[in-house]
């Protein structure tokens, strides 16, 4: 809920003094200056503000100057953000003395860093917290001071009276510290600060899961607040938020919403704020329906079922039949305004095929089912409305009654055509038509071009497609069955009898790293696939060459293949020069490998696996140990480590449906802990693993990963590891299991357990 909104802008040190002149007036030159994009100008007159609030002291003035300055100044040139923060960053140390003034730079420092990954892309946001943590340090000072004392820095809102028009809500609401907005007004009995800070504590921490309404424990939390706050008019923010949550992450019911709607607008009604759920309620109660036929186009004389769902507050639907004078080829949506306007005058109504039916005993929020029987009719094309009371949108379609039907098989084809075989038959019989007429229709608007074909004896003609093979529309229709409206050939079965022959080059060499000046020993074997056919390529001569990290070549080789497609080379690699990822290349095929200046390594890191007990919310030591191959423990070295909780893999395409934020965890590594320490006289460290599992309905399965990374003192790093399994369910069951299998086929299934 806004209260009072800080003008959040960045800042700049560089005033221009000019006498003589109102505020009125300044920020007048400044608003016009913008309007006619001049930046330059703009920036002078702010500085004339602030070097003229500097003399008077009015730093409300003061900082909306400055920050809407650096604002302008970033908007121009982007780069000059960094200089800027330094400057605030400046400003803040100085007004050590004014701590409701180094509260506002350090608030305005924590929105920078929030905002701008950029100036720390590793630790942008752990910046920002500690800034907004050094602006709410002294949350009496901060209560004690009015934000009109600031002005126009901050604009007043609706709300801000609840919080006496102080600093401190500023602040907290900007930083999102409602738990230190909360405290303070509990501990100074504004209970109405309280009341909304609270409010929103919960709702940042709202769990993210689906429970039980009753059992979810924040359903519980907000009673219980409510319990606290309910002689406050204003308590009605807290019925929103329990409807909200009621909506959005339980099992309630359209019957439990409805009343609890109605208990909360009885209690608190005459709040500002219950308008929202007065049109939630209505929200719940909207008249509505759909319809669902299972086919749009029909055999003659056949009645089909239409599904009628989610009816609610609906006491009667209507189903009127329309006759459409017109044939299969019309291609209008009466369900628009526009179609339905031009398929107006084609309609005869049909009176005696009209349909109602009532309902009454329905409760105004309840969602029913029912069903329409749409009669037999004649060949023809149909137009179907429904129309519902209370009046909802009027449901109008078409409905195609026809005997034809086409039905198209793509034949063997040619580099450049191929044949459709199209075979017309009557859908009730399912024998061919005699004599029926055909239109293929290819392409879009100007390009749209159409044949007319005649079956045969059997019903049967061809066409030959030259264009997209999927491009295609087809209608078929006789002298007394016009209604088969057009269909496309998406979806038939179609092959390629065309075979490729393709040449490919498969590379290795000796080893996967190699340091500059070493030799690769490369070798290639050259091969043809056609159709299902593979044949080496032998006495074939390829150029070998290896290119540098920057895709340089440095050499070429030409070299011949054997009588088994196989020939070999080698390289000398660069002494001196770029390092990084090299390859090799022969025939358009890559062979990538690194080189790297290393040394043998000086010492190994182990952290054995634990073997005690363990469980949710324990911290688990582990302990590792530095030494050398020769046995020497590695002593002081500076160890750096890292505990990241981990989805077990083997549980990952079990969780997947679950991924995603449904239960508040997704897939990606969450760092739990890290640290720093050294190892001791006998090269060994400790680190504790806080074994903590996010909670969830659902069974999850993780590794809690431990990574070391311990420097000696010259300088040389090694890497240890060790892993903790770690679910929500004592064992994970599984079974392996074929997604088919013959009936005849005696097939084993494997069934796990894992602890």
């Amino acid at each position: 809920m806004k209260k009072l909104i800080i003008t959040t802008i960045i800042i700049s040190m560089i005033p221009i003094f000019m006498r003589g002149q109102t505020y009125s007036a300044l920020w007048k030159q400044v608003k016009e200056a913008e309007q006619k994009d001049l930046p330059q100008t703009a920036q002078q007159v702010l500085s004339q503000i602030a070097e003229k609030a500097s003399q008077e002291s009015n730093y409300g003035q003061l900082l909306k100057a400055e920050l809407q300055r650096a604002r302008s100044q970033c908007e121009v040139a982007p780069d000059s953000l960094r200089p800027v923060v330094e400057q605030l960053q400046q400003r803040a140390e100085q007004t050590r003395e004014d701590i409701p003034l180094q509260a506002i730079y350090y608030c305005v420092l924590g929105y920078i860093y929030q905002n701008n990954r950029w100036l720390d892309e590793d630790n942008h946001q752990q910046i920002a917290r500690e800034y907004y943590d050094k602006a709410l340090a002294h949350p009496e000072e901060l209560g004690g001071v009015k934000a009109a004392d600031y002005d126009p820095f901050v604009v007043k809102g609706q709300d801000s009276r609840y919080f006496d028009d102080d600093l401190l809500s500023i602040i907290g609401y900007e930083a999102q510290r409602f738990d230190v907005l909360r405290d303070y007004y509990v501990r100074t009995g504004n209970r109405h600060a309280a009341l909304l800070a609270s409010d929103k504590l919960l709702n940042q921490e709202m769990p993210n899961e689906q429970e039980p309404l009753n059992k979810s424990r924040h359903i519980q939390r907000i009673d219980s607040l409510i319990s606290e706050y309910e002689d406050l008019l204003e308590c009605g923010i807290l019925a929103c938020s329990r409807y909200d949550y009621m909506c959005s992450n339980t099992d309630a019911t359209a019957e439990q919403k409805w009343q609890y709607i109605n208990k909360a607008l009885e209690r608190w009604g005459n709040w500002q704020g219950m308008n929202y759920l007065r049109e939630q309620q209505r929200e719940l109660t909207n008249p509505c329906f759909s319809t669902d036929a299972p086919h749009s186009v029909v055999i003659p004389q056949h009645e089909q079922k239409m599904r009628a769902y989610e009816l609610r507050n609906i006491s009667e639907l209507t189903l009127r039949i329309y006759k459409v004078k017109g044939d299969g080829t019309i291609d209008i949506n009466p369900q628009y305004n526009e179609g339905y306007k031009k398929l107006k005058p084609l309609l005869t109504a049909m009176p005696q095929l009209t349909q109602t039916r009532k309902y009454m005993g329905k409760r105004p929020y309840e969602f029913f089912e029912d069903s329409l029987l749409l009669p037999a009719l004649p060949v023809g094309v149909y137009m179907l409305e429904i129309e519902s009371q209370p009046a909802t949108e009027t449901m109008r379609r078409l409905y195609f009654v026809s005997d034809v039907r086409v039905l198209s098989q793509s034949q063997p084809s040619s580099q450049d055509a191929a044949e459709l075989r199209l075979v017309v038959v009557n859908a009730t019989t399912g024998q061919p038509i005699k004599g029926a007429k055909l239109t293929v229709t290819s392409g879009y608007g100007n390009k749209r071009q159409t044949s007319l074909l005649t079956s045969d004896d059997n019903g049967e003609c061809s066409y030959l497609q030259k264009e997209d093979f999927n491009n295609y529309h087809l209608r078929a229709y006789t002298t007394s069955d016009e209604a088969c409206p057009e269909s496309n050939i998406y979806g038939r079965f179609s092959y390629d009898s065309r075979e490729q022959t393709v040449q490919k080059t498969d590379i290795f060499t000796d080893r996967a790293i190699y340091r500059p000046g070493q030799t690769v020993h490369v070798a290639a074997i050259v091969h043809q696939t056609r159709g299902i056919t593979h044949q080496v390529l032998a006495d074939k001569e390829i150029v070998v060459a290896l290119r540098d990290a920057n895709y340089k070549t440095v050499s070429e080789q030409r070299v011949k293949t054997d009588q088994f497609g196989t020939a070999s080379t080698q390289f000398t690699l660069p002494a001196q020069g770029l390092t990084g990822s090299f390859c090799i290349t022969a025939n358009n095929s890559q062979h990538y490998f690194r080189v790297e200046e290393y040394k043998r390594p000086a010492f190994e890191v182990d952290i054995p696996q634990v073997a005690q007990d363990y469980e949710d919310g324990d911290t688990v030591v582990a302990r590792g140990t530095a030494r050398s191959y020769a046995g020497v423990p590695v002593q002081g070295a500076t160890v750096r480590y890292k505990v990241v909780r981990r989805r077990a893999f083997w549980w990952m395409s079990y969780s997947r449906y679950w991924n995603g934020g449904f239960i508040g965890t997704g897939s990606d590594d969450e760092v739990v802990a890290e640290g720093e320490t050294t190892t001791d006289e006998r090269g060994q460290f400790t680190a504790d693993i806080p074994v903590i599992l996010p909670k969830t309905r659902y069974p999850m399965f993780y590794n809690f990963v431990l990574t070391a990374d311990v420097t000696d003192q010259a300088g040389e790093t090694h890497q240890g590891m060790m892993s903790l399994p770690m679910g929500n369910r004592k064992t994970a069951f599984s079974a392996t299991l074929p997604e088919k299998v013959l009936n005849e086929s005696e097939n084993k299934i494997a069934f796990h357990q894992q602890n």
